[in-house]
């Protein structure tokens, strides 16, 4: 499998959150048979608007 990441900055409801992928994973992801997720939420000390930036 190649990396080919990509990410998207996006708005999931009062939450700010970037997701990011590796899209070649589409052409094995039916063979695969890792069945785990990781994800992590920090908090930003001082965001400024709309939360992307510190000041």
């Amino acid at each position: 499998m190649s990396d080919e990441w990509k990410t998207f900055a996006c708005q999931m409801g009062d939450h700010q959150a970037w997701i990011t992928f590796n899209l070649s994973f589409a052409d094995i992801a039916e063979t695969d048979p890792r069945n785990t997720r990781f994800s992590i939420r920090l908090l930003m000390k001082s965001p400024t608007y709309p939360g992307r930036t510190l000041k």
